[in-house]
C-alpha cells in the first residue's frame, strides 16, 4: 500500500502550481537558482532542529542539576554532610539549574514552538531520522517538523523560512488533530482548524493528485503571476503567465 499513499509534499506542490507539479513528476529539474533557495531552507532548517537540541540538552541537564541538589539538601537535613559546604554547592546547583532552564526556554523560543511535548520532530539537525506518517484513510504520508502534545490532542507544527505567511494556508489534517500549526520564520503563527471544510478539501486535493499521476498532460491551476516569476520551473514550462 505504501506505493500508492500520496507524500503530503505532492498535495502541497500541487495547490501550489498543479503544472509546476506536473513537471516535477516527470523528472524536469528545477533551475540551479531554485536549488540554491532550496538549499538555503535546508540550512534554515537545521539551524531550528539545532537549537530544539540545544534546548532539550539544557533542559535534562537543568533537571539532572535540580535533583542533585534535593539529594544534597536533604544529606544536610539529616546530618549526613558538613551543612556549609554542602549548602553552598546545593545552592549553586539550583542557581545553575534555572539558568539551563531559562536558556533552555530561549532556545525554543527562537523556533517560535509553543508551550508542550516534543514527541516528534523531523528537523535537520536531530539525531534521530523521524518515521514517515501514513494515514491508510486518506491514502497520504508525510512528516510534519513537530507533533506537540497538548491538553487538545496532538497538533502537528509547521516551520517556515518565510517571515510572511501567504493568503491561505491549509493542513494535511488526520482524525486525531484538532488543530495545526504554520509558525514562519519563529514570529508570525497560523493556527488552522480542523474543520468539515478543511476535511472536503482534503479529499478533493487527494482525489485530483491521484487522478492527475495518470494523465498526459494537466492546465495551470492558479491565475497568479507571481507564483510563475520565482519558478524554478518556468524555461520548461508552456503555461507560464509571464
Amino acid at each position: 500500500m505504501s506505493e500508492k499513499l500520496i507524500p503530503a509534499t505532492q498535495l502541497a506542490e500541487y495547490v501550489y502550481c498543479s503544472q509546476a507539479w506536473y513537471l516535477k513528476q516527470h523528472g524536469v529539474q528545477v533551475s540551479k537558482e531554485t536549488r540554491a533557495i532550496q538549499a538555503e531552507a535546508n540550512a534554515w532548517h537545521e539551524t531550528q532542529g539545532r537549537s530544539l537540541a540545544t534546548g532539550d540538552s539544557y533542559r535534562w541537564a537543568a533537571y539532572a542539576a535540580v535533583l542533585l541538589a534535593v539529594v544534597l539538601f536533604i544529606f544536610c537535613w539529616l546530618g549526613w554532610s558538613r551543612m556549609s559546604i554542602v549548602l553552598m554547592l546545593a545552592s549553586t546547583l539550583v542557581f545553575l539549574g534555572v539558568l539551563l532552564f531559562f536558556l533552555a526556554h530561549r532556545a525554543r523560543s527562537k523556533t517560535g514552538i509553543p508551550a508542550g511535548e516534543i514527541f516528534y520532530q523531523d528537523l535537520i539537525g536531530q539525531p534521530f531520522q523521524a518515521e514517515v506518517l501514513r494515514s491508510a484513510q486518506w491514502g497520504i504520508s508525510g512528516k510534519p517538523d513537530c507533533l506537540i502534545r497538548t491538553p487538545e490532542g496532538v497538533v502537528p507544527v509547521e516551520l517556515k523560512k518565510s517571515k510572511r505567511p501567504p493568503a491561505r494556508g491549509e493542513v494535511y489534517p488526520n482524525h486525531s488533530v484538532p488543530y495545526g500549526l504554520v509558525i514562519y520564520a519563529g514570529q508570525q503563527v497560523r493556527r488552522v482548524e480542523y474543520t468539515e471544510a478543511s476535511r472536503r478539501w482534503l479529499a478533493q486535493v487527494i482525489d485530483l493528485v491521484r487522478r492527475a499521476r495518470t494523465l498526459p498532460a494537466v492546465m495551470r491551476n492558479h491565475r497568479i503571476s507571481g507564483r510563475c516569476s520565482g519558478c524554478g520551473l518556468r524555461p520548461h514550462c508552456d503555461q507560464s503567465l509571464i
